[in-house]
């Protein structure tokens, strides 16, 4: 892979687009794509943990929904079911 390819992909990735897309448009094994983003830490814009306004760390937090009230009462109290 040229230098040239590599700085395509870093910007493509940058602006959001995916593994796919960049192997199609460079015509580059999509092995070959995602191995040099993962090993080069090249994120995808729509995933960059970073302000692009400011540059201060995003604080995400954990994935996923949040756990009913119910379910934190139950594991709260060590797995008993009582009724409210």
């Amino acid at each position: 892979m040229t230098d040239m390819e590599k700085r395509e992909i870093a910007q493509l990735r940058g602006m959001g687009m995916g593994y796919g897309k960049i192997s199609h448009q460079l015509d580059i094994p999509l092995s070959t794509v995602k191995s040099y983003c993962l090993r080069n830490n090249v994120v995808s814009g729509a995933r960059k943990s970073v302000c692009m306004a400011c540059g201060r760390p995003l604080d995400r937090g954990m994935p996923g929904r949040e756990r009913s009230s119910a379910l934190m009462d139950v594991a709260s109290s060590g797995g008993a079911i009582t009724r409210i």
